[in-house]
């Protein structure tokens, strides 16, 4: 859907149960790294509201 020259298949990427960190950052890392698309928002609760853009800052701080 996207009108660049090389279309990628996935725009962006949200994680959803993002609530504990320690796992889910490799698995991050692989979906960023196999698509080219970025994280654009993690879920951290459960309602739309919980949603967060991503601060790689934090996430680094705390692990």
């Amino acid at each position: 859907m996207s009108p660049s020259q090389s279309p990628k298949l996935i725009d962006g990427i949200l994680l959803t149960k993002f609530d504990t960190i320690d796992d889910k950052v490799g698995a991050a890392l692989s979906m960023v790294y196999i698509s080219g698309a970025p994280v654009m928002f993690i879920g951290r609760g459960q309602s739309y509201t919980d949603l967060k853009k991503l601060n790689v800052k934090a996430i680094v701080k705390a692990t």
